[in-house]
């Protein structure tokens, strides 16, 4: 597969100031934090996405830092984050740090009281768009969106270049992408198409034929991190995220980094601005696509999304909606 390198619309988000009694955490040296660390032994991570792209982050930090074991959970988002609201709610805080795409959760915390205010060391290197001014949470890396193809079958002169190029008669059936019903960054994405080229589209879009997956998440967002008020363990807290948004890891994401001191992935070009207007956000509230968009999404993927789910379990297709081989070959991304 190969990803075109066109730079896609990005959302970012614009800190609000929100009300919090807690008191900053000045940074401390790696030294000193790990020498605390290793008293508390223990780091409890909720990391959202595939258990992969965290995987590799703990064995880096467990032999860079021995002595400090990382007990992972992982997951989708909007279900960690319920676990976590069960935590505080009873007061029996498990979590020390949380690594989410959810931005809006951190606002809602912070906003509760629950976040510590920790400024990691290097934290002056990010921009104020990526990160919460008094320290409660911070961006980890910058997310773009683009389309991806299989150079085998899609020719140079095919490529899809716009969001409109999915609707060209070549690409019926042969379309996957992540299902909007279960995935939050994809539901910005259609929402972002929708918002540009009108329902009409999606009602063509869907006449392709898509196959809609849960195991292909389509990146269009940041990821966040924050650390709790009340963490078990607050100093391995404080390290890991300390080392995991220091310059030398960042600079090996493989993405752009909310450092503005790491150059962009190879072959990338920077970002011309790190919030551009059509696409700040406050982080202390969610951004829900119009009510339409809740409403129709689901009913214009239900029935490609039966066909998939069905395709997985080996039961049979509905009759009307005959099974296809998905071929990945094209994912959609925001309208250019």
């Amino acid at each position: 597969m190969r990803a075109l390198s066109k730079p896609p619309r990005m959302p970012v988000l614009l800190i609000a100031s929100l009300g919090c009694c807690t008191t900053l955490a000045h940074a401390e040296s790696i030294d000193a934090l790990y020498e605390k660390a290793k008293l508390e032994k223990t780091l409890v991570l909720y990391g959202a996405g595939p258990s992969g792209s965290h995987d590799r982050w703990i064995q880096d930090f467990q032999q860079r830092f021995p002595g400090v074991t990382v007990a992972f959970t992982g997951g989708l988002s909007n279900g960690l984050n319920q676990k976590i609201d069960q935590q505080i709610a009873s007061r029996r805080m498990e979590t020390d740090l949380a690594i989410f795409q959810t931005i809006q959760d951190f606002g809602k915390w912070k906003k509760a009281g629950a976040l510590m205010l920790f400024k990691p060391d290097g934290s002056e290197t990010i921009d104020p768009a990526y990160k919460d001014e008094d320290g409660a949470f911070t961006a980890v890396s910058v997310n773009t969106i683009v389309y991806a193809y299989n150079t085998a079958l899609v020719p140079a002169a095919e490529v899809p270049k716009s969001a409109l190029d999915f609707l060209k008669p070549r690409f019926e059936g042969q379309l996957i992408t992540t299902d909007p019903t279960e995935d939050d960054a994809g539901l910005s994405v259609f929402n972002l198409i929708v918002e540009k080229y009108g329902w009409d589209y999606m009602d063509k879009y869907m006449a392709q034929k898509p196959v809609f997956s849960q195991a292909d998440p389509t990146p269009v967002f940041l990821v966040g991190a924050a650390i709790f008020k009340d963490a078990p363990h607050p100093n391995a807290a404080k390290l890991y995220l300390t080392w995991y948004l220091a310059k030398e890891q960042q600079s090996r994401t493989g993405t752009f980094s909310p450092r503005a001191d790491v150059l962009p992935p190879a072959g990338a070009p920077r970002f011309a601005s790190p919030a551009p207007p059509h696409s700040r956000r406050r982080s202390d509230h969610p951004i829900p696509p119009p009510a339409a968009a809740r409403s129709r999404v689901p009913a214009l993927t239900r029935s490609s999304w039966s066909r998939s789910a069905a395709r997985r379990s080996g039961a049979a297709a509905p009759a009307e909606c005959p099974l296809r081989r998905p071929s990945p070959r094209a994912v959609p991304a925001p309208p250019s």
